[in-house]
């Protein structure tokens, strides 16, 4: 077994990193054991999944893993937790998510997708924020310190194209603020009524959006080509035209939704396909109603 390690330890460091990459992140991470070779090889793995499911050692392998790697080639960070029975180690991955923020900020970081489950991940952000490569982020379930950290975080993301938000129902936000000129595609999808809750929209180059939430506003919706929506309430200026829409797609759960309808073919003069589904909230049932094309 030595005789092998020594020849795959004897091959380019580049093909090392592209067979590492193929490999699940523990896997990834199992390979620091073999020597000091492979300790700095596993740095320059340009993507890793990290899934913590709160397991007994899980405050020891973040300790090892995650607060150990330098990131200088990370590319794509993906982190799941799922505390489980493991809640009292809530501070200790609210505590390493703020530090891989801070040892991030300066790299070539693309991809970045953060999964907590009822606030496990806490997003406290440092200042300034400088992801000046990030194209892709998902935050789900997070919890946020307060409505502005989530302004600051998202300024510091100039390049971002595409983002994803889930929320849970105590986050610290009443109203999520989403100001990014780049932005190209949004999800937001909140079912959550035991709080105050506002989404407001300041994304003038945004093609594609489905937002599941109580209520939005922001003009930046006008611009978008598809569109899918679940709410009772939206207000944008006066007067504004959905010039660019050509496929809405409406979710109904309550007469407020049909007054939205309504808003949206009188101010949607190129919609091409309309797309109707009832839904029923307390069986968390879908019911394809109606779906026309408007041309």
């Amino acid at each position: 077994m030595e005789a092998s390690l020594e020849r795959i330890s004897q091959l380019p460091d580049a093909l090392l990193v592209k067979i590492l990459s193929s490999l699940p992140t523990t896997k990834v991470v199992a390979t620091t054991l073999l020597s000091k070779q492979w300790r700095s090889i596993w740095n320059m793995v340009p993507s890793l999944k990290f899934i913590c499911n709160g397991g007994n050692d899980l405050e020891g392998f973040i300790r090892r893993t995650m607060l150990s790697l330098e990131a200088l080639y990370l590319q794509s960070l993906h982190m799941d937790v799922s505390l489980g029975q493991a809640r009292n180690l809530c501070n200790t991955l609210r505590q390493t998510i703020r530090a891989i923020l801070f040892r991030y900020i300066r790299c070539a970081l693309e991809t970045l997708k953060l999964r907590g489950k009822f606030g496990s991940i806490a997003l406290q952000v440092p200042s300034p924020v400088c992801l000046k490569s990030l194209r892709t982020l998902h935050l789900e379930d997070l919890f946020y310190q307060d409505d502005e950290s989530v302004v600051k975080f998202l300024a510091g993301c100039v390049s971002l194209e595409d983002l994803f938000v889930t929320r849970w129902g105590c986050d610290g936000v009443d109203t999520f603020t989403i100001a990014v000129p780049s932005l190209q595609e949004l999800t937001i999808e909140d079912d959550v009524t035991i709080r105050p809750d506002l989404v407001m929209i300041n994304a003038p180059e945004l093609v594609e959006a489905k937002i599941w939430t109580r209520g939005v506003f922001g003009e930046s919706l006008t611009s978008v080509k598809r569109l899918s929506l679940r709410m009772s309430r939206m207000e944008i200026p006066a007067g504004s035209i959905f010039n660019q829409l050509e496929y809405l797609q409406l979710l109904t759960s309550d007469p407020e939704s049909w007054k939205l309808l309504r808003f949206m073919l009188d101010n949607s003069p190129n919609l091409q396909v309309l797309d109707i589904f009832s839904v029923s909230i307390a069986s968390s049932t879908f019911h394809k109603k109606y779906c026309s094309s408007l041309v």
